[in-house]
């Protein structure tokens, strides 16, 4: 009775932002749960310790909380259940970059679902997957995953959810250059979020949208939305998504040039995540403060951010931060003239990248190795970068075709006194 009123208490906590205070009332509640014996509640505390330790960027503990609440699950015979731990597992994953073991996760999460006759549990699972195939640049696949949710959303009559589809798949139009059709996905969702009069989450929506006019350069009306997003997070204490907006205004005035209104923005939203512990978006906005310090030729005091993003990256077990952090460093030691150290970083980074088959971000990274190495005076070098991409399988190799353009570009003067074989050239 006890342990199940602590649990209650710190998912109201958890509500709230209060993530660190969450913590603590659920390490109670666990507590006096295994006090009173094995009982099935415990699988249920356990997974709500690894919600919280994934609010808190704290993803190593997330997991190990995850896994132990799964067996459980499946000793009491908790088909639902397990289908949630899964789910959840799979979204943290998902968060560090361990892509693959997501998609894995999340596919047995959906076999339960669809097991289960879970409707709801399904159409939240696509809905994520879809996420992540669009995180993986597996664009039709996510379109695929989107499209069956957004059909059961509407089929089971939940309005809510239904808006969170559509808000997917605006990200997806977005990814895809199409901001005009992202803009009316979101619009859509905003429409079905307020004739379901669920105002008190229009916050995210409203933030895609500024990114998105962002994205098609009309300043004004982006700034608008963050700041109504920001004052509606405002107004429910949700200090994450205030940290989450103000990031984003921050990034709009980077976009700007106006260094001084980003740093005063980057500036409040990490003082928001380190007072609430979430380490992970501590060191995103450490990686985002160090680029307006670069730009305002700090670039000391910038360095010293990323190194101290990096190892919370490390820390967290987030290998897609630590592979910003990474590249983010060589380009300051770059600015330092410290090209062997700028392609030490580099190749560590393109290791983590390939790693997490995150070709995209990769395939940037071999541009910047192509440019440290055409400054180094080896032009030979700057060529095998290229062929890298070359070298990909047939089959994702379209997901470097941004990489090889800017690479060309790169490497143009290069061609013009290339002494080596004609062979070695690139091909359009």
């Amino acid at each position: 009775m006890v342990g199940g009123l602590l649990n209650d208490i710190g998912l109201c906590h958890r509500h709230l932002g209060r993530y660190k205070e969450a913590r603590e009332i659920f390490e109670q509640s666990l507590a006096v749960r295994r006090r009173a014996g094995p009982v099935a509640g415990e699988a249920v505390i356990l997974n709500n310790l690894g919600l919280i330790h994934d609010d808190l960027g704290e993803y190593a503990q997330a997991i190990a909380f995850y896994e132990q609440a799964l067996p459980l699950r499946r000793v009491a015979g908790d088909r639902a259940g397990e289908g949630t731990t899964l789910h959840n597992l799979a979204t943290t994953l998902l968060q560090i970059g361990r892509w693959s073991e997501a998609a894995e996760r999340f596919k047995q999460a959906l076999a339960i679902e669809r097991e289960a006759g879970d409707r709801m549990g399904e159409a939240g699972t696509l809905s994520n997957l879809g996420q992540l195939y669009l995180q993986m640049s597996r664009q039709d696949e996510a379109e695929t995953a989107l499209t069956q949710a957004l059909a059961l959303m509407r089929e089971i009559g939940d309005r809510g959810h239904e808006a969170a589809v559509l808000n997917n798949l605006g990200l997806l139009a977005q990814a895809r250059g199409e901001p005009r059709r992202a803009l009316a996905l979101f619009e859509d969702a905003l429409a079905v979020q307020r004739q379901a009069s669920m105002t008190g989450t229009e916050a995210p929506l409203l933030n895609n949208l500024g990114t998105t006019y962002q994205a098609v350069g009309d300043w004004r009306r982006a700034l608008a939305y963050f700041q109504e997003a920001l004052a509606r997070h405002q107004a429910t204490g949700d200090r994450a998504g205030q940290a989450t907006t103000l990031a984003n205004i921050g990034g709009l005035h980077l976009e700007r040039e106006a260094y001084a209104e980003a740093r005063v923005a980057y500036e409040q939203a990490l003082t928001l995540v380190q007072a609430s512990g979430d380490r992970d978006s501590e060191a995103t906005l450490l990686n985002n403060l160090a680029a307006v310090l670069r730009a305002q030729g700090e670039i000391d005091r910038a360095a010293e951010h990323l190194a101290t993003a990096l190892a919370i990256a490390r820390e967290v077990g987030d290998r897609e931060m630590e592979a910003t952090a990474l590249s983010n460093l060589a380009a300051t030691r770059f600015d330092r003239g410290d090209l062997p150290g700028a392609q030490a970083d580099l190749e560590a980074a393109l290791a983590l990248r390939l790693e997490t088959d995150d070709l995209l971000a990769a395939g940037a990274t071999l541009n910047n190795l192509a440019a440290v190495s055409s400054a180094l005076g080896d032009p030979a070098a700057a060529v095998d970068y290229y062929e890298r991409v070359g070298g990909t399988p047939a089959d994702r190799r379209y997901r470097w075709a941004g990489a090889r353009c800017t690479t060309w570009a790169y490497c143009a003067p290069i061609w013009m006194t290339w002494d080596g074989p004609r062979s070695r050239w690139p091909r359009p």
